[in-house]
């Protein structure tokens, strides 16, 4: 630690030069490390990088407070857990992550406090619930409550959905990152399904998404409203709205839209046989007598009238007739990072879309992709599957989901928009 106040440093730079120091100090034969990078404007920007697995994740440092405070809980015994705004250390054989009300995401901490043990209490600290093991077990304890000095230093960044407390949990023997990770899911999983059988408060831990991974926004003209000219299904539209509102449930959000571009699958799936009806009619040499014939007229009307017609088959249909394949390829190109993403096999899906495959229409690559994404989401076996892939709430890969909600957006809003009709409406003194 930085020595009494009689050596104390005369002013901030001196202060900062003498933290430097030990932070680098403490660093020394660990993973964590200290950067410091100055802007153009003289400003002094400070971080310290602490493992998270495999990768380095950096704390920045807020203030001289601050770095006070990692010095004093000792930071180079801690680490991040993926995916979580969780910490452990080996060290001090402690896991402790925040958590939050499942359904209310601003809920403070005296307010589940209260919801939890039927007692309300004053002041902003509560008094913690602390459950000890028995027999091989006895060593380790679990603890809800305010969040430990160590968790506010390392993460000092307000996630949303925090809500001021944390679980705690002492004694365990985790070697790893994964073990630790797998500990806490474990544990918070059997307390927090406890807990919501006995009061009906529905607790979980604070998820935490990369930044790397956020799709980048494209920027949107101002509005310029004009007097509607159509009007839309109401059915679809309002699973569109519901997918729109659904931002912090990504498979919910996902399905949704689905299901808006599924309300038309009939429509289009009826449109392809009537047409293909109309031009068997159409030809001269059709004879009602013929067996054969009224055969191939069945076989023709077979899409429209048979309910186990592929779904995917009414799919790609549907994107065929109600979305441009060149206008598809301008949104896909706005957006280098989406690009990429949906040209390489991930945890998402192995069905790709690559703009520089002239061989197959675009739209009907979109349509194996959002089909077999679909599927992973329903919990769907497909006909060509070995074994069955799901995706998961809140698993790794429901995170890297976003890309494509955005292209599955971008397609229910364009197949919505292509069934709309004159808008209808009796004006005043009209009236039948």
């Amino acid at each position: 630690m930085v020595g009494p106040a009689a050596d104390a440093p005369e002013g901030p730079d001196e202060e900062w030069a003498a933290l430097e120091v030990e932070l680098s100090e403490r660093c020394l034969n660990r993973r964590h490390e200290l950067t410091q990078t100055t802007l153009d404007d003289g400003t002094v920007t400070r971080c310290v990088l602490i493992p998270q697995g495999p990768d380095l994740v950096d704390l920045p440092l807020s203030n001289i407070g601050h770095a006070r405070r990692l010095l004093a809980i000792g930071f180079e015994r801690y680490s991040y857990l993926a995916g979580y705004d969780a910490i452990w250390s080996l060290e001090n054989r402690l896991i402790e992550c925040s958590i939050r009300d499942l359904g209310d995401l601003i809920a403070p901490a005296r307010w589940l406090w209260r919801r939890i043990t039927g007692q309300d209490q004053e002041g902003d600290d509560i008094q913690a619930i602390e459950l000890t093991g028995q027999g091989p077990l006895a060593d380790v304890t679990i603890r809800l409550g305010n969040p430990s000095a160590a968790f506010t230093a390392m993460a000092p960044r307000r996630l949303p959905g925090r809500s001021g407390m944390s679980i705690a949990i002492t004694g365990v023997g985790a070697a790893t990152h994964d073990q630790a990770l797998e500990t806490m899911v474990r544990v918070a999983d059997s307390v927090f399904f406890q807990l919501d059988a006995t009061t009906g408060v529905a607790l979980g831990p604070v998820r935490r998404r990369e930044r790397a991974r956020m799709p980048r926004r494209v920027p949107h003209p101002a509005a310029s409203l004009v007097f509607p000219r159509c009007e839309y299904n109401h059915e679809p539209l309002s699973l569109y709205w519901y997918g729109m509102s659904a931002r912090r449930l990504p498979l919910l959000q996902y399905h949704a839209f689905y299901q808006a571009i599924e309300f038309f699958f009939p429509v289009h799936t009826a449109a392809e046989a009537t047409n293909r009806i109309r031009n068997i009619l159409r030809n001269p040499a059709f004879r009602v007598e013929s067996d054969t014939e009224i055969a191939r007229l069945i076989s023709a009307a077979g899409p429209a009238i048979n309910s186990r017609q592929s779904e995917r088959s009414s799919l790609k249909a549907v994107l065929l007739a109600c979305l441009d394949e060149q206008a598809v390829r301008a949104f896909l190109e706005e957006d280098e990072a989406r690009c990429d993403f949906i040209g390489r096999k991930t945890g998402i899906s192995d069905k790709l879309v690559q703009l520089r495959n002239l061989q197959v229409d675009l739209r009907e690559q979109l349509a194996l992709r959002i089909y077999d994404i679909r599927c992973k989401i329903v919990h769907t076996k497909m006909e060509d599957d070995d074994e069955d892939t799901y995706l998961l709430p809140f698993s790794a890969s429901v995170d890297e989901l976003l890309y494509d909600i955005e292209i599955l957006q971008y397609v229910a809003r364009h197949v919505i928009a292509a069934s709309g009709t004159a808008l209808q409406i009796t004006p005043a003194g009209r009236e039948q």
